[in-house]
């Protein structure tokens, strides 16, 4: 058999040819995944971003509420057990100038295994108007002893007036922080 021989014309085609093949092979099998890899590592790029910012949006938050906490804890402090006599003092007295009445029940003491003591005082008293109940309630928070009010509920004492400018009657709970120096058992 005869052996053909190609003209320089086919010899180029044929080169051009095995050199669009290769092209299309390697695009297909080596560019085009790669692309959709990087494309993919991006997006977790910009997802991590997310998450590294929500992270120190949390972080700057955590450090407010420790900056918060340490200078309350520099304005208050935790009585040592038996404190019921002061705080009973202290509200008395606080009652007495800024209300119009009130009445106090002192509910017994909780002590817990670590021998923190939660003294709940239910409280009821009446002002002048929702703005004085008001003061009256963010001194309570912000008094020397330690405290949590909650519970808190503001009412009108006559149906014909409003909160703001009638009287009012003011319903709430404080529990004060007191330390037994002992763990209860």
């Amino acid at each position: 058999m005869k052996k053909a021989k190609l003209s320089a014309r086919e010899t180029v085609m044929l080169v051009l040819l095995v050199v669009l093949l290769i092209g299309v092979v390697y695009y297909m099998a080596f560019l085009t995944p790669l692309q959709a890899e990087i494309a993919g590592i991006q997006t977790e790029v910009e997802e991590l971003d997310l998450q590294i910012q929500s992270y120190q949006d949390q972080l700057l938050g955590m450090n407010a509420m420790k900056t918060e906490l340490e200078k309350l804890d520099k304005q208050t402090e935790v009585a040592p057990y038996d404190n019921l006599v002061e705080v009973l003092v202290a509200l008395d007295q606080y009652l007495y100038d800024n209300s119009v009445s009130y009445t106090l029940t002192f509910l017994e003491p909780e002590i817990t295994e670590e021998g923190t003591v939660r003294r709940i005082v239910e409280m009821e008293f009446e002002c002048l108007d929702y703005d004085a109940a008001r003061a009256m309630v963010d001194d309570l928070t912000g008094n020397k002893w330690r405290c949590l009010v909650g519970d808190t509920l503001i009412t009108t004492v006559n149906e014909n007036t409003n909160l703001r400018n009638g009287l009012v009657k003011v319903q709430l709970n404080v529990t004060f922080f007191e330390l037994s120096g002992t763990s209860a058992t």
